[in-house]
Parts: structure tokens; C-alpha cells; sequence
């Protein structure tokens, strides 16, 4: 611990001297170089000590001097959210004389700046408050206390040089979002800022543009034709960043260029964040269901942030400003589930109570939802999931839910490379965002083909996160992720294998016997589909002596006879499993009933499961009713196993006939009753069952038909 501290310093040393050399020189170009060490750093100083010996080695001014970089460079920039996160990070480690120490240092350093007539000043003295306001949220409500800040910040916005006006209205935007700020700006600068909204210069007005639009936050804050002004201006911005796109396509340029602006020259076309606050002012209009309606009916709008979400150049803001637009939009932010007698006691109450806006509603949201999709959401959302950020992949997640929930979308979510976004979001990332990434893959793996969705290594990759889907705590979640993993097993036996490895067996022999019969019957239905594996076949028919070099697990504690047959003794585990297909074969639930009788279908291949079956109080019972159903696919899994437990041993097939079976058997055939509702499946059942009687005749146990006549017991 104590090399790892002193290593510390000693890069923190270096990272003080670097800021310090590109504060002196003015050289914002350099400044990346000291952002790029920087940003390591403000990760390691998570605790007091180290904050302090950051501190105590000059590490607090030297990012506070730095905090006056210009903002008309993209390194710079950049640089000045890696130092606002960097104060943050060290300021909220110290506590109590260090943190006045250090109001007390800033009071000192802007004091000049603040009074001084120059414009180099006054453009430092904005570009430093405008960084602290980006930090510690303790450190923006001191500066709001500091004596003619606003102030300065108004005079800036009123002068006529751009380079002020520019500086004013990004510390406006920086400013707006603290609720005490917001008062002091509503106060003191309202209308400064409404001059910089009107300015012709790009940079300027899309800078004030987010300061009105977070202003705009608090309901009734600003008049509603200044919010259809913003939405306008928005819109504007953003359909400026399509054309660019065309143009840049039409001419060769790269669309990853940092110029936003279609200005003729000038600070517009230099302007590296124009992007970046046309996104921030969304962010907060977006939340309005009549301004959500007006921007989803604006393709070029859409394309515009698709646009930007897939610029090389989008930085961290962008992106959690980009995804919480679509969230936005597609209303697949998290939601609290209140219950509708709590709602109506609190109404009844008088305490405030959130409605839903009309436009809100359900044939709204999928509306846009569809624009999204249509407009190319998809693969920027796969841009955007390209981050560390959990909160950023969380919200991707969601969004890609309230996408893959219609199912004419899933198609576009897997051609245009959701599929494998979303294996990486359900492995990675929070807790709350992998179960919704993984909900949103199973929607897609349930209806559409798995070795199309899901191509080579991505379906074993995809098979971890449905299987934990199954823990979910929402039935829905767990029903969905067993229909995908019901799908996904019917393809080839390394995805079966590799379900298994995950522990799906159990997962699914406890889904069985849940109460909701859906996903009892989807448990049924994917096991079914895994039975053709030998470790699920063999813990259905194996006794405990055959399998004490296998999985040791003690599923089979019971006493058995050899081959686990006999006549049926064994009464482990194993033969209650098999129990419960038999009883679950002749279950209310049709979907349940087919699944269950297709599983005894398969394990009826083994003679010793045959007689478990026949000695099975309600086996011949159940099977007998399937056969007379009257529906094909219940009569041939019957007809399967019938003739499998026939071909099985004598004793069974005298069961069989010692049970009434001749006359189900031979009133079909008399009837030709035969896969009736299914002409595709009746010549399978005839074969099985004349497959049957000719076992039957064999055992002498009925005597052969005549031609022409059903044969009969002797």
C-alpha cells in the first residue's frame, strides 16, 4: 500500500506540473496531454488521505488556474470536464478547514478576474466559473454566493465581443441545472440570457439555448412561446447536422469532422461542442409529452441525433445526453411501481401525485418508438453502448427493450447489430441494466431464428444471461426467457450442452412447478426440447447405482431395481420426476399437455422408463385419454409412447391389454378417428399404432386380424 501511494504522488506530481506548464504557456493544445494522466488519477483519489496529499502538493490550484482554458478547441474542452470531474473528485474526499481553505483560494483567484475591465480577464473569469460549476455540487452553490458573479456573467452576455458572449452563455448553461443558480439567473440575468438566445452567432445561441432549456425545467419557469422558440431552435440545429452529413457524403469529407455549424466561416464552423449543447437542451425538453410528439415527427431531427450519436468525436456528455433523449422518447426510463390504492390515497390525501401526460399514453410511445427505429436509432444506440458508463448502458438497455417489444422491430434490431450489443450489455454492466438487456434479448430470441439472430460464437454467448433471466423477480422476464431458451435449444446440441453448463435443469425443474401456468408450461416446453441430451435423458431413467460416477448430485435416493425398471420399485428423485410428465401430459392446458407427452414420447425409449409409466397409477389413463382427444399432435406422441412401452417387455404390453387398451386402440381404428384434425400426422399414427398390434400378435396376446377386421384380444 505504501509503493502504491508513493507511485501515486509521484504521478500526481507530474500531473501538477504538466497543468501548471499548459496554464503558463496558454497552450490549450498541450492541455489533452495532462487530461490524459489526469483522468487515471481523480480514479485513484477515493479517500481523504489521498485527497489531502493531492492537495497539500498544490493539486487543487493547479486545477483550479487550469479551469481558464479557452473553450474554442476540442482538446481544451475536454480538458475542462476532466478538470471539473477532477475537483469534484478530490474537494468531496476533504473535509471541513481544507474545503474552506480551498473557497477561500477560489474567492481569491477570481476576485481580480471578476473586477478587471480586460477581456482576457473577464473571458478567464467565465471560462473558471463556468468549469466549477460542472463539479462539486457544494462547490456551485458556493459560487452563487459570491458577490457579482452573475453579475459579471450578465455584463459579459451584453457586451459585443463574441468571445465574452461565448464565455457567458456557456457559464449560463453550466449554471442552470443548480436549483439555487437557476433563482439567481431567473433574477439577475434572465433577460441577458434571452439577448444571447436572439445573437446570430451559432455558438452563442445554442449555448443559451441549453441554459433557457434547463431554466425551462421548472413548470410555468419561462413563458410557453419562448419553450416553442427553443423547440424550434433545436430542431434547427439539429437538421443543419443532416445536411452537413449529406454534403460531407456528397463530397468526400468524413462525417466524423469536429464542425457542427453551416456558417459561411467564422467562430460557427469552429465550434467544437455545438453538437454537444444542441443535445443538452434536448435532454431537457425531450421530457415533455407534446415536445417528445413534435421532435418524433421530425425525421431529419431524428437523423440528426443518429447522427451525432455515431460521430466519432462524441464525448461523455454527449453520449448520456444522446441516450436519455431516446429514453425520452421511447418512455423506457425506470418507472416506480406504485400500486393503485396507494395512487388513490395519496390523491385522496391531497399530496402530489405525477400524471401521466396524454401524450404519454401507449399508442403514443409506440408511435415513436417506430420513427426511432425508422430513422436509424438502432445503430447509434449500438454506438452509444460502446462505454464504461453503467448508467449509459443501463439506459441503452432500456431503450432497446421498449424497441425489440413490437415484433416487426426485432428483424432491424439483429440486421443492424443490436443482437451482439445486447449479449455485451446482459453480460456487463449494473445489475438493473443486465436484467433489461437480457429481457430485450430474449424478446428477439424468441421469434427469429436463432442462427440467423444469433450467428456462430454469439448464441453460446447469449445463453448465460437468458438462463439468469429465469432468477428474475418479474414473471414476465422469466416467461420470456424461457421461450427464448425454448427456441434457442431446438437448434443444434453444443447450444443444449452449453445451457446445460449454465444450469438450466434446475432452474427449469423448479419453473415447473410454479403457479403461474404459463411459465409452467414454457419450463415444460424448453425442457422437452433439451430431453434429446444424454444428462437430461439419463436423470429420468438412471438409478442410483448406475449413477454414482456420474453428477453425484443424490437426485435418486429411493430404492430401485436394476435397468430401473421391473415393476417400477424405484421411488427416488428420479421416478417423481418422471411422475410429473405423466400427470402433466394429461393437464388442462393444451400447450402444457404437448409438451408433457412429447417428453414421454422421447424418454419412452428406454425400457425401464416404460415400466415406470405402466405402473404409474394414472399412466395408462392419461395416454388413453391423449389417444381419443381428437387432436393429431396429442394422438401421436400418444401412439409413440404406446408402442414404444408395448415393444418394451411382455409384461407391459399385458398391462396394456389387461387395461382396456385394445378397445381405445381398436374403436379408433374401427372409426378411423385417426388424427382427424390433422390429415399431415394421421399416416404416422396409423403406422404407430398398426406397429402396436403387430407387437401385440407376436406376444399372443391377440390373435391376427383377419383381412378386412380389427384385430381382437384372445
Amino acid at each position: 500500500q505504501g509503493n502504491e501511494d508513493a507511485e501515486l504522488v509521484a504521478l500526481g506530481e507530474r500531473v501538477i506540473a504538466s497543468l501548471v506548464d499548459v496554464v503558463r504557456r496558454g497552450a490549450a493544445g498541450d492541455a489533452s496531454v495532462a487530461g490524459i494522466a489526469l483522468s487515471p488519477i481523480m480514479k485513484t483519489l477515493c479517500t481523504e488521505a489521498r485527497a489531502k496529499a493531492f492537495a497539500d502538493k498544490g493539486g487543487l490550484k493547479a486545477l483550479m488556474n487550469a479551469t481558464v482554458l479557452s473553450v474554442t478547441s476540442s482538446e481544451a474542452f475536454e480538458m475542462r470536464q476532466t478538470i471539473a470531474v477532477g475537483l469534484a473528485a478530490v474537494y468531496d474526499q476533504l473535509k471541513n478547514q481544507y474545503q474552506e481553505d480551498f473557497k477561500a483560494e477560489v474567492k481569491a483567484f477570481l476576485g481580480p478576474l471578476l473586477r478587471s475591465s480586460a477581456k482576457a480577464d473577464n473571458v478567464r473569469a467565465a471560462n473558471a466559473i463556468s468549469t466549477f460549476l460542472q463539479s462539486s455540487a457544494d462547490l456551485t452553490e458556493f459560487f452563487v454566493t459570491i458577490n457579482g458573479v452573475v453579475g459579471k456573467l450578465a455584463e459579459l452576455a451584453e457586451s459585443d465581443d463574441v468571445d465574452e458572449q461565448v464565455a457567458a452563455a456557456e457559464a449560463f448553461a453550466n449554471a442552470a441545472a443548480d436549483k439555487s443558480a437557476k433563482s439567481a439567473i431567473m433574477g439577475e440575468a434572465y433577460e441577458s440570457v434571452m439577448e444571447l438566445f436572439f445573437s446570430d452567432n451559432d455558438a452563442v445561441k445554442v449555448r443559451a439555448t441549453a441554459a433557457l432549456c434547463k431554466l425551462a425545467a421548472g413548470a410555468g419557469a419561462i413563458p410557453e412561446k419562448t419553450r416553442a422558440q427553443l423547440v424550434a431552435c433545436v430542431r434547427a440545429f439539429l437538421q443543419r447536422v443532416v445536411r452537413e452529413e449529406q454534403e460531407g457524403k456528397a463530397d468526400g469529407s468524413s462525417s466524423g469532422s469536429s464542425s457542427s455549424s453551416g456558417g459561411e466561416g467564422g467562430r460557427e464552423c469552429e465550434d467544437p461542442a455545438l453538437g454537444r449543447w444542441t443535445v443538452e437542451a434536448l435532454t431537457y425538453l425531450s421530457t415533455d409529452g407534446d415536445i417528445k410528439e413534435e421532435l418524433a415527427g421530425d425525421a431529419d431531427a431524428i437523423r440528426g441525433l443518429v447522427t451525432l450519436a455515431c460521430r466519432l468525436h462524441a464525448g461523455r456528455g454527449m453520449r448520456y445526453g444522446l441516450v436519455s433523449i431516446f429514453q425520452n422518447l421511447s418512455n423506457s426510463f425506470e418507472k416506480p411501481d406504485i400500486e393503485p390504492e396507494m395512487h388513490q390515497l395519496r390523491k385522496a390525501a391531497g399530496a402530489a401525485v405525477q400524471q401521466e401526460h396524454p401524450k404519454d399514453a401507449p399508442e403514443f410511445v409506440e408511435g415513436r418508438v417506430r420513427a426511432l427505429v425508422a430513422q436509424g436509432a438502432v445503430r447509434a444506440l449500438t454506438m452509444l453502448a460502446q462505454t464504461e458508463s453503467e448508467a449509459v448502458r443501463e439506459s441503452v438497455s432500456r431503450v432497446f427493450l421498449a424497441m425489440a417489444a413490437e415484433r416487426a422491430h426485432r428483424g432491424v434490431l439483429v440486421q443492424q447489430g443490436a443482437a451482439k450489443t445486447l449479449i455485451a450489455l446482459a453480460n456487463g454492466g449494473n445489475t438493473k441494466g443486465k436484467w433489461v438487456a437480457a429481457q430485450a434479448l430474449a424478446k428477439v430470441a424468441i421469434t427469429t431464428d436463432p442462427s440467423i439472430a444469433f450467428s456462430g460464437q454469439k448464441a453460446a454467448e447469449a445463453v448465460k444471461p437468458l438462463v439468469r433471466l429465469l432468477q428474475a423477480d418479474h414473471g414476465l422476464q422469466v416467461f420470456e426467457g424461457l421461450l427464448a431458451l425454448t427456441n434457442m435449444a431446438s437448434l443444434n446440441d453444443d447450444l443444449r450442452l452449453r445451457m446445460l453448463k449454465e444450469g438450466v435443469v434446475k432452474e427449469l425443474e423448479d419453473l415447473q412447478l410454479n403457479e403461474d401456468y404459463r411459465i409452467q408450461r414454457a419450463a415444460f416446453e424448453a425442457m422437452c426440447n433439451l430431453m434429446t441430451t444424454e444428462e437430461v435423458f439419463m436423470r429420468f431413467v438412471e438409478t442410483p447405482a448406475a449413477r454414482q460416477d456420474g453428477d453425484g448430485d443424490g437426485d435418486d435416493d429411493g430404492d430401485s431395481t436394476s435397468g430401473g425398471g421391473g415393476d417400477g420399485g424405484t421411488r427416488g428423485k428420479s421416478f417423481e420426476k418422471l411422475k410429473l410428465w405423466v400427470l402433466m401430459s394429461g393437464s388442462d392446458d393444451f400447450e402444457t399437455q404437448r409438451a408433457a407427452s412429447g417428453g414421454l414420447a422421447i424418454l419412452s425409449s428406454d425400457a425401464g422408463v416404460c415400466r415406470r409409466i405402466a405402473a404409474e397409477k394414472a399412466g395408462f389413463e392419461i395416454l388413453f385419454e391423449n389417444m381419443v382427444s381428437g387432436q393429431a399432435e396429442l394422438q401421436l406422441r400418444a401412439a409413440h409412447t404406446l408402442n414404444n412401452m408395448v415393444s418394451a417387455d411382455k409384461a407391459v404390453a399385458e398391462l396394456f391389454v389387461g387395461a382396456n387398451g385394445m378397445e381405445v386402440v381398436s374403436g379408433l381404428k374401427a372409426q378411423d378417428a385417426l388424427g382427424a384434425k390433422d390429415a399431415r400426422l394421421k399416416p404416422q399414427i396409423v403406422g404407430l399404432v398398426d406397429e402396436l398390434l403387430t407387437q401385440l400378435v407376436k406376444y399372443e396376446l391377440i390373435a391376427p386380424a383377419n383381412p378386412g377386421a380389427a384385430p381382437g384380444a384372445k
